[in-house]
Parts: structure tokens; sequence; C-alpha cells
């Protein structure tokens, strides 16, 4: 540029654009950065944005749109903001600076910076939206955790991070090669979002790995997510991490290939349909026009119980993936597929000629009133197996008492003396266990009538919270008498104060699930609970706490059988020290059915004292 020298230093020059729709209401600002040289201070007199429909219009000069912003105050850092209204909302723009002197001599184009239109709101509302412009190079976004290689737990927060690129626009990344790595939106209630659609844009660097993004992911519970990536050059496919598989209307290709630097436009819509999850996609060259139809539309082929879960990005085997302008809107289900369940059904036979009419249906069974503690009438009654209260020994559950209420003490009890019973036989029967030597139990392999769905119920009253580490075992039904685990339940006390279910298959293969909420600590040794967990096979296991649902999952639940096991109240099976149970103990029942909840509310509201649950 002649009349002066240009600065040898480069200027970051940030433009924040508060754009308004051209036709009524203002939309949210989006900023852009640019990055270019200008002359010394004494011929700097402006700056001019020009915009235009591509980047390459814009390097070339063509038909371009330009805009005086006067002379702009450049701060310390070299930064520079203007508001600019008339730009259409819906629309990308791609724009460059230049700077101009008193003779109205221009320098060259900056970088070229592009302001991303902003998507169309879809369903009944936006649940996050992210361009990472406000983010610097290398920064960890809000939000967003990584975890560890060929895993769900957390791992290095540097595996994805904010990244500059080319065109100096910010984009969420991965700057390393790292194997099989996700990045997970933790924003609260993320956890349980269902029936959204999960948009935005991508783009590879190079196409030696994988990379995509992923939906309904269960981080940092288990491995379990629906996930549309692509594998080196092949096209972006639809495909499940977890138990069984997808199906598709047609196919599980979206028959969209990626190539090197060029950015796609991707949605991802979940929804939910008759036990089962719906998962569609499509992608699009960025700038072009989205197609009028789902490229791939798949379902879960068996029903699902996870039905809610996060949004997340994917990328294994290759640097320089990138993710940018994320947004997730809910949406309204609209029920099967094309292409599920079309086999007609078979014609039936003619029904048979009708029967002789029955004859009267005897009279209806008295109505039997609700418990004493005014709750409604729990329905789960016949399908008690088995209820422990002290000095009852009800079915003889762990053989604990007599029944005339003496303490039976040979193999079953362990130190534990007759004033360890508070009103043994009676309504309000409770048991005080020291923590250091007493348990109940019995070591007989038995069979206790409860296998891969049943309930537990348990009132306690806990005196101690475990050292760090350490758990306290109320109750522990075990297939073996070592320290293996085998069709176990097991509930416990942890250190941090919450209540815990812990449940293993036959192999061993555990599941635990913990509280919410820890208990109250300046209530130790005074204050009573109802603990109860849940098993629906391998469906689902649930905790309640006082009649509340505090945890529960659908996702790595073991099978179990009715298979003989050993069983401890108090104490774990095998070698309790350290885990003994120091508190009380009112009554431990089982079913062999799952409570509802309304069922599990009803026995809290009936109490621990006076209630025969038979």
């Amino acid at each position: 540029m002649g009349g002066g020298t240009r600065r040898a230093a480069w200027l970051v020059v940030s433009i924040a654009l508060a754009l308004i729709a051209t036709s009524s209401a203002s939309a949210a600002p989006r900023s852009v950065l640019f990055v270019y040289r200008y002359p010394s201070s004494g011929n700097y007199a402006g700056v001019a944005l020009y915009y235009g429909a591509s980047a390459a219009a814009v390097n070339a000069g063509m038909n371009l749109t330009r805009i005086d912003l006067g002379l702009r105050p450049v701060d310390s850092q070299g930064l520079v903001n203007a508001m600019i209204p008339g730009f259409d909302d819906t629309r990308d723009y791609f724009v460059t600076l230049r700077c101009y002197d008193s003779s109205g001599r221009e320098s060259d184009n900056s970088t070229v910076g592009v302001i991303q239109a902003t998507a169309v709101t879809q369903g009944s509302g936006a649940l996050y939206q992210e361009n990472f412009e406000s983010y610097r190079p290398g920064a960890d976004p809000d939000a967003w955790l990584d975890s560890a290689s060929r895993a769900a737990a957390p791992g290095d927060a540097a595996l994805f991070e904010t990244m500059q690129l080319p065109d100096g626009s910010m984009a969420f990344g991965s700057p390393a090669a790292s194997i099989d790595i996700h990045s997970h939106l933790d924003a609260t209630g993320a956890a349980a979002w269902n029936s959204y659609e999960y948009s935005g844009r991508l783009e590879s660097d190079s196409l030696g790995g994988s990379a995509g993004v992923t939906v309904l992911s269960r981080y940092p519970d288990a491995q379990f997510y629906y996930r549309l990536a692509r594998s080196a050059s092949e096209p972006y496919s639809l495909a499940k991490r977890g138990d069984g598989a997808l199906a598709c209307a047609t196919t599980a290709s979206t028959g969209v290939t990626p190539t090197v630097g060029g950015w796609l436009r991707f949605r991802v819509r979940v929804t939910r349909f008759d036990g089962r999850n719906r998962v569609r996609a499509s992608l699009w060259p960025d700038g072009g026009t989205p197609p009028s139809a789902w490229q791939a539309d798949c379902w879960d082929s068996t029903p699902e119980a996870n039905a809610s879960g996060r949004i997340g990005v994917y990328s294994s085997f290759s640097a320089g993936n990138h993710w940018d302008d994320l947004r997730v809107d809910l949406v309204a289900g609209d029920g099967a597929p094309p292409g599920y369940a079309t086999t007609p059904p078979p014609v039936p036979p003619p029904p048979p000629p009708p029967p002789p009419p029955p004859p009267p249906p005897p009279p209806p069974p008295p109505i039997t009133p609700p418990p004493s503690g005014g709750a409604a009438a729990y329905t789960s009654a016949d399908q008690l197996e088995h209820w422990w209260r002290p000095g009852w020994d009800v079915d003889d559950l762990g053989r604990d008492f007599a029944p005339g209420g003496g303490v039976d003490a040979s193999e079953d009890g362990k130190a534990l003396k007759s004033t360890d019973v508070s009103q043994g036989g009676s309504a309000n029967a409770e048991v005080d266990l020291d923590g250091s030597t007493e348990s109940l139990g019995n070591f007989t392999l038995r069979p206790y009538g409860v296998g891969d769905t049943w309930s537990l119920v348990a009132w306690v009253r806990p005196a101690k919270i475990p050292a760090a580490g350490k758990r306290l075992y109320a109750f522990d039904l075990n297939g073996k008498h070592a320290v293996a685990s085998q069709s176990r339940i097991s509930l416990v006390l942890d250190s941090t104060g919450r209540f815990a279910i812990e449940v293993s298959d036959s192999a061993g293969s555990t599941r635990a699930i913990t509280a919410s909420n820890a208990i109250n600590t300046a209530q130790l040794g005074s204050a009573w609970y109802q603990v109860v967990a849940v098993k629906t096979a391998k469906s689902s296991l649930a905790l309640y706490v006082n009649g509340v649902q505090v945890a529960s999952t659908g996702v790595g639940v073991p099978a179990q059988t009715d298979a003989p096991r050993v069983l401890r109240i108090g104490g774990r099976v095998y070698d309790s020290a350290g885990f003994l149970w120091k508190g009380g103990i009112a009554s431990i029942a089982l079913w062999h059915s799952p409570l509802r909840s309304a069922e599990v509310t009803a026995l809290y509201a009936s109490g621990n004292r006076g209630v025969d649950l038979r």
C-alpha cells in the first residue's frame, strides 16, 4: 500500500456483528474473527468490510458488497468492534476486512471469515447451541467432557479442544490421533434428553481414521450410544453401540462420502415408538440444499429400555476432525418408520361355534382395608417370598431367630446377644448391631425364591459412615461363600453416606447403582430409612429411599437365577471384617416380582412397625 509502510506485526481484529434479520425481529448476535495487516498509524483512516456468496468470490474480489465501518478505535489487544444491521439471518456470509488511509487506498484482504446462519428452530424449542466463537484456541468448552480411549469413563481433557480454522473462525476439534475417543455434553439435564434432533457441521483434514457424532449416549455409566460416523473414506452410516442391532427401512448408510477439508451439515433425529428408539440421519455439503427426505432411517431391532442420553462427538485414529454450530432441538415423535412390521398378519381361522353361556359369577370378595399406616393398599403381598423381623422369623429368612423370640446364635448369629434385640416378637421389634462383631446369617446354600425379577425392602437405621473405600452391608445374598460374586444381591451404605444396590450374574459380572443423595449425618443412629431395590429382568434396576426413586438404570443389568445362595444380614457373606453394619435393622422383605412405585410409596407410608406384610 503506497504512502506508508506496513506494520510487521499481525493484529487480531474481532468484529462482533449483531445481525438483524431483514424481515423484522432481531436475531441473536453472531461474531467472526479476522486477522489482517494494517498500515502505519499515520495512514490508518478506517476499516471496510466486504462480503460475498463464497470464500472464492471474496478471494477473487467478485460481486462483493462493501460496508464502510469508518475509523474504528483499536485497543491495546488489536480489537475492533462494530454492530452491522441488515444481514439475512438464514444464510451464511463470507466476509473480509480491508484498511484504508486518508487517500482511500486500501490494504490487502484479511483472512476470510464466515458469519454462520442461525439454524431454524425445530420442534418445541432449543435445548442447546454452541458455535465455539467465544473460546480461545486450545480451550475446553463448558460442559464438554472427554472420555478415555475405548472407555465410557472420563479421560484426558486435552483429547478435544477448541481450534482456530484457517478462515479465523473457531470450532471444536480433536488435535491428536487417539483411538476411539469421545467427548460428551455434560450440561444440566443432558442425560435425560429424549426425542430430539442434533444438528451442526463436521469436517476432517484427513480421511485416515474415523469421525462422527453420537446421540442417546449413556456416558459415564456405560458404552451405549447411537453413532453417525464414517470409517476412512466410506459413506457416513448409522450404527449402535450396545446390546442388539439396528434395523433400517433401506440401509444404515446415508450414501454421503467425505472429502478432505469439505464441511458437511448433519442432522440426527432420535425419537421413540413401540419400546424402540428410532434414529434418522442426513448430511449435505455446507452451503448446499438439505435433502428432502432422511437418507438413513433405522430403529432398534428389539425393544430398548434406554430412551434418553447425551449428545457427543467421536474421533479415532485421525487428528484434525472438527465440529461446529452444534445445536439440539426438541422434536415430537412421529410413530413407526416405513418398513417396520410391514408383513401382514396371518388370516385367522374362522371362529368356533360359541360355547354355552357360563354360570353366573361368584360374588366379589370383600375389599381388604388399607394398611394401618393410612397408605393405599399394595397389591403384591401374595408374591412376598420372605419377611424377616427380629424375633418373628417369617418363612425362616436366614434362620436368624427362633420362633419364640430367642436368639439362635449357633451357626446363624455372630456374637449376637439377646440384649441386642429390642421387643423381639412384637410389632416394634428391631435388632441393634455393633458394627464390630455382630451379624446374622444362614451359611447353608439354599434357593430363596427370587430369580431374574425381584424386589428387596429393608428398614435400617445407620449409626456409622464407613471409611473411604469401604462399604457397610445391611444385606448380602450370594451364590458363593468366597469373595467371588455369583447371583449376588447386596444392599450397602458407602463411604459418601449413600445407599447402593449391587447385583451380579452367575459369572460374577456386576452392576451397581448408588443413591443420588447422602443421608443426614447429623441423624446417625436415630433416623430410620426405608431402602427398596427393584430388578425387572435385564431391563431395569431401580433404587428407592423413603418412597422416592433415587437411582435407576436400563443398561448392563445382569441376568440372575434362583441359584442356591448363602445369606448375611448386617454383614458380608465372606469375611465381614470392616464391612459389618452398625445400627438398627427392623425388617427385611423379598418379593419374587417387581414392586410398582405406588406400592413402594404405600409400604413406606405404612412405616417400619405394626404392619404385617403378609
